[in-house]
């Protein structure tokens, strides 16, 4: 589960990768009625919304301080104490931990910073500092491709087992500030910590829950997407609930509209 948290990516193709084929999919629709190519729509509509979501600014940015050099040594850089690993375009990086058990995370913190390694090894010797509650980090493993760095106003995104405190967030106000990007236009979403940092709360089980079932409630075939996106109900990343919900409002709207 904390790989899914960890390494969701917000690509979109339409058309493809729709996971509503086969038997047991052709049963489900057809004991529920479900319409099939509803569910499709929706599953396009859901991922290409992910992928227009704010956290991607319109625009590449620029390498303005020569830091771009630095995303090789990133993806092989080492640090006693810090393990890593790469997934769905992701370049992941967390405490050595004697139990290896990573709690689900309750809120996430946003950095509009360059790929330079002295944030790397900074941000390392963060989670290092508070190790005991094993927050981890990912950073995009590319810097030009459709979630590369330099397409993201996210490009380090912190995941907290635990609401920050304030002294972490002074701490990482000081890490980033060495590595910001222009703030002019920046995009990122939740609360803002300072220029470039944006902290937002994880949605609960329960939350997630409660979304799908109304989901369903809402409108069948959206349930049906909403279900398999959150695999039962159980995980959703922040982005991924909020275009959810945002897609309920606008069915609700439709509905009164046409009533």
């Amino acid at each position: 589960m904390i790989t899914r948290l960890l390494t969701t990516k917000n690509s979109y193709t339409p058309g493809q990768n729709t996971p509503f084929t086969g038997a047991k999919f052709s049963k489900l629709f057809h004991r529920n009625k479900v319409d099939n190519q509803e569910v499709n729509k929706y599953w396009d509509e859901l991922k290409k919304k992910l992928s227009s979501n704010v956290d991607y600014p319109l625009a590449d940015y620029e390498d303005k301080q020569g830091f771009c050099k630095d995303i090789s040594k990133i993806m092989n850089f080492k640090k006693e104490g810090i393990s890593t690993f790469n997934a769905e375009g992701w370049h992941c990086r967390l405490p050595d931990i004697s139990d290896n058990k990573i709690p689900r995370a309750t809120h996430t913190a946003s950095l509009n910073t360059y790929p330079a390694i002295g944030l790397i090894t900074e941000l390392d010797d963060f989670l290092l500092k508070h190790k005991s509650e094993k927050i981890c980090y990912k950073v995009p493993d590319a810097l030009y491709d459709r979630d590369g760095w330099m397409q993201r106003s996210d490009s380090v995104i912190i995941n907290f087992p635990n609401k920050p405190s304030n002294k972490q967030k002074e701490d990482l106000k000081k890490i980033a500030s060495r590595y910001l990007r222009d703030t002019q236009n920046n995009q990122l979403s939740g609360e803002k910590i300072a220029d470039g940092i944006a902290l937002r709360r994880y949605p609960t089980k329960k939350e997630i829950k409660n979304l799908v079932k109304k989901s369903r409630k809402t409108d069948l075939n959206l349930g049906v997407v909403a279900n398999k996106f959150s695999e039962g109900g159980t995980i959703l990343s922040v982005g991924e609930y909020y275009v959810i919900k945002e897609m309920i409002k606008e069915k609700e709207a439709n509905s009164k509209r046409l009533n």
